[in-house]
């Protein structure tokens, strides 16, 4: 009995340390931990101007083809000097590594990447504050982006993506009212559709540690 107990023993710790072995395997080349800084640049706004802002973010790499990024951003677009709008993005991100997933100096890293964020935005015209519009929302966004590895623990990121807009939409377009002064209509809509628009951000980012290690 006692021979068959140790038996059943010795069984249960092989397997537990082929277990853990595997999960090891599983997560080797994850754990690094990044804090960067952001600018974003956003295109096909109102009356396609473009919107321009900053923000933050911080990376946790899950495993080695797979990391994530957590941001928060704010952007102001000048609706052609008459109105503006000011969005503010805060949300997360998956990057998965295609090629290259190595932080070499001189290397570059490109992925996919998609994610979802939560939003506010804020519409006025700038000589009537009172003629203004909020509205929050969520968006989904997708596209591609590269890392170019400065050296070992420090890179300097490009990413593009489409974001699209969950929910409600808010718009402004400018008209001309009877005096001939450039004026601000602002125009909302509950419908979902495909309107979004382009987001490209560039960061910096160092690695601060591995959690894994």
């Amino acid at each position: 009995m006692r021979k068959l107990i140790l038996i059943i023993a010795m069984v249960q710790a092989g397997c537990l340390a082929q277990a853990q072995n595997r999960l090891a395997d599983r997560l080797a080349g994850g754990g690094d931990f990044e804090l960067g800084m952001r600018t974003s640049v956003s295109f096909f706004n109102d009356a396609g101007y473009i919107g321009q802002g900053y923000g933050g973010q911080f990376r946790l790499r899950i495993l080695k083809r797979l990391n994530t990024e957590w941001y928060a951003d704010i952007l102001a677009t000048d609706v052609g000097g008459v109105a503006t709008r000011k969005d503010m993005h805060i949300g997360w991100s998956v990057m998965f590594y295609m090629f290259n997933t190595e932080r070499v100096k001189g290397k570059f890293t490109p992925y996919i990447i998609a994610g979802h964020c939560f939003d506010g935005s804020h519409l006025f015209e700038n000589r009537n504050h009172a003629n203004e519009g909020k509205i929050n929302s969520s968006a989904v966004q997708m596209g591609l982006g590269t890392s170019y590895n400065i050296s070992d623990n420090f890179d300097l990121t490009l990413t593009c993506q489409y974001m699209n807009h969950l929910g409600g939409h808010m718009h402004g377009e400018l008209y001309k009212d009877e005096a001939g002064f450039d004026r601000l209509l602002i125009e909302k809509s509950s419908k979902t559709d495909l309107d979004g628009h382009l987001l490209v951000n560039l960061s910096l980012n160092v690695k601060l540690f591995d959690f894994w290690n």
